[in-house]
């Protein structure tokens, strides 16, 4: 156990599994975002889901294509954001930027609710 927990034993543990390691001395593995980098990263997603997800839900709910697209590229100004989607449910998709290697990847979904008259209506 002492090895495993060790630097070298958390060096070994992330080349071989591709993993974060217990260890603030050890480095991720390589193309991972440290993990202080992925704070900052949660508090820019959470200001998408809390200002930007409703206007964008409106403009989606109002069929405004162009809308959609500005406030997705809108959303690539934040710093560490790098491709921005939202998928309706019939399948109409709106994209911008580029997708990562999926090991890199945080994702972050959420529920496109239109609300009118005290009504929530997903779209």
């Amino acid at each position: 156990m002492d090895f495993a927990l060790s630097a070298e034993g958390q060096r070994a543990l992330r080349d071989l599994l591709g993993a974060y390691s217990v260890r603030s001395d050890v480095p991720p593995p390589e193309g991972f975002p440290n993990l202080k980098d992925l704070h900052v990263l949660e508090g820019q997603l959470e200001q998408v889901r809390s200002s930007r997800v409703p206007s964008l839900t409106s403009s989606l709910w109002h069929l405004d294509e162009a809308q959609v697209i500005s406030q997705l590229e809108g959303i690539l100004d934040l710093r560490d954001v790098k491709f921005a989607r939202v998928v309706t449910p019939d399948g109409l998709e709106f994209f911008r930027g580029e997708q990562a290697e999926e090991k890199t990847l945080v994702i972050r979904q959420f529920p496109l609710l239109y609300q009118a008259f005290g009504w929530k209506i997903p779209h």
